[in-house]
């Protein structure tokens, strides 16, 4: 489970998903799962940033994605 709220809040730096748009941690933290991955999080806050914008599509057009929308 990759749990990203508290890591989508404005950073004092004015970086809005802080070490969440590392793209290294997130390839990290998405390929460490073996069998399942549930991520929870803001979705249209963590789309900022290309990556995850790029995994939420991916998960939307498998039908793996729950939304609030």
């Amino acid at each position: 489970m990759l749990w990203t709220n508290n890591d989508c809040r404005e950073s004092g730096n004015g970086d809005a998903l802080g070490f969440m748009d590392d793209r290294q941690r997130l390839n990290t933290a998405l390929s460490r799962a073996q069998q399942m991955l549930i991520v929870i999080g803001h979705g249209p806050s963590l789309e900022v940033s290309h990556d995850w914008f790029k995994f939420i599509q991916y998960c939307k057009q498998n039908n793996a994605y729950i939304g609030s929308d």
